[in-house]
This record gives C-alpha cells, structure tokens and sequence, in this order.
C-alpha cells in the first residue's frame, strides 16, 4: 500500500513569508491537473476501508495555508465556513472551504485579515459527532479575536454534509440562520 504523504503537520502550518496564505485553491486545483508534479493527500474511505485521492496540490504548496474560493467570498459580509470543496459549491460564492475540520493557524490569520468586520458562520459536517465541538471550539476562539461582527455555528441535519443539502441554492442562508446554534458578537 502506499504510504500516505505529509499530512501538513509540523512547521507547515507556519504562515509563509510570500502570500501563499492567500492563495487563490482554485487556482492551485487547476495547476494539480494540468501538471504531474503535485502531491496527493489521500483520505480513508470508511465505507469500502480503503484510500482515495481527495485532493491535489502543487509540490511546495500545502492545503492549510490556502481556503477555497477566498477570492469570491471576501466580496461577502457574511461567509460560510466549510470542510470541503462541494460544500462551497453547495452553499454558493459566500463560503470557503478549510479541506478538513481544523483551521491552521494560516487560515486564521487569513480569516482575521481578509474577513475584518464580517460574519462566520461555521457549517459543520453532520456525520461526525467530533465536527460540533471542534467548530466550537474553533469559534470561541476567532470570536476571542474580536475581528469579526459574529462568529457561529449552523448545525443542519444530523448524518449530513453541507454539500448534499437538497434546498435550492436562494434558500441556503435561510436555512442556514434558522439552525444556528452558537452565537456570539
């Protein structure tokens, strides 16, 4: 079997001295597939008990600097914030996606830079009974900050993804407010 690669622990949660924590992911996800040189971080498929590529990333960069669709979420005051890329997809132009359930600390520190003043709302996977308290935890913690307007926790239905939500795309928000369960300004 394959050895799995880095998983980004260690010093690579470091902030780098370039913007790489600003890196646009979408950009990094087309250089992956155009290109041969990148990494592979693989994920345990739990149902067949084997690995699967989740995700590819050019060599030298690492995934916990970067959050998904950056770019387009600054333009928002409220953002949603996501494990993976098909929740963003799922919620709209207004999330961005951390690829795990942890933030790095170069993901905080781009949240705090580039989202000053607005609101979070962490949508946590619902198939994992751990997603809830680390989004808590993780919210307590930006909130402590005191660079947000809100920091909260949405909790959709239990053994859910955010990215399997069957509720049209104008509709998300309204769903999303009405499961808030942690609130904090």
């Amino acid at each position: 079997m394959d050895s799995l690669p880095d998983s980004g622990r260690g010093n690579s949660d470091e902030v780098p001295d370039s913007d790489c924590a600003c890196i646009s992911i979408r950009t990094l996800l087309v250089l992956a597939r155009t290109t041969c040189s990148g990494r592979r971080y693989r994920a345990w498929r739990r149902a067949t008990g084997e690995f699967y590529s989740k995700y590819y990333i050019p060599r030298g960069a690492k995934k916990n600097w970067a959050l998904y669709n950056l770019d387009n979420a600054e333009k928002f005051s409220e953002v949603a914030i996501v494990e993976g890329v098909t929740d963003v997809w799922r919620i709209g132009d207004n999330a961005v996606a951390t690829f795990g359930k942890q933030l790095s600390p170069a993901q905080k520190k781009t949240l705090r830079d580039r989202f000053r003043g607005k609101r979070l709302v962490f949508v946590p996977d619902m198939n994992d009974p751990q997603t809830v308290a680390i989004a808590e935890a993780q919210r307590i913690e930006l909130l402590s900050s005191g660079s947000f307007s809100a920091v909260e926790i949405s909790c959709i239905e239990s053994g859910k993804d955010p990215g399997s939500l069957r509720i049209p795309q104008g509709q998300i928000w309204n769903y999303l407010n009405k499961h808030i369960i942690s609130q904090g300004r």
